[in-house]
């Protein structure tokens, strides 16, 4: 179970992003209810491609077993198409992580995601946001929208 923030934890949080001393991080959490869960992709790629692994709902493995049938940008694509069609959530509701982080007053913020919803939630408040990409595959296609650091 995740422990809860005491009094004295807001406190110290609020003080940094009140300073623009606070990066949020966003996970695979930050879009629960707008995309599609790691585990049911999973699931449906071991269905899809005759996946032999025992855990089928490890996206993980899956994906590296994808990568090691066909190529290893295979399961990078594939999820890219997952996300085609997903209208992005709406940044207005008051408990929509995106929308909340977007209002705060913070120079940087870190995603593992690969949407864009972020980006937009920025943007909807009329900031300016910058994506930036470390690049550490060699097979990764950097554009002219991206700058690398």
């Amino acid at each position: 179970m995740p422990k809860t923030l005491e009094e004295n934890d807001w406190k110290v949080l609020l003080s940094r992003i009140k300073k623009e001393k606070c990066t949020p991080f966003l996970g695979a959490g930050a879009c629960y209810g707008s995309l599609p869960l790691g585990c049911d992709i999973a699931r449906k790629w071991a269905e899809e491609f005759d996946c032999p692994i025992e855990d089928c709902s490890d996206l993980v493995r899956v994906a590296q077993f994808l990568a090691v049938q066909n190529d290893p940008m295979f399961p990078k694509e594939k999820i890219l198409e997952c996300f085609e069609d997903i209208e992005p959530p709406d940044f207005s509701e008051p408990d929509e992580p995106h929308g909340v982080l977007a209002d705060l007053p913070l120079p940087l913020y870190m995603t593992t995601n690969y949407d864009d919803f972020m980006i937009q939630a920025l943007k909807s408040r009329n900031k300016d946001p910058k994506r930036e990409l470390c690049r550490w595959n060699s097979y990764i296609n950097v554009s002219s929208t991206y700058r690398c650091f």
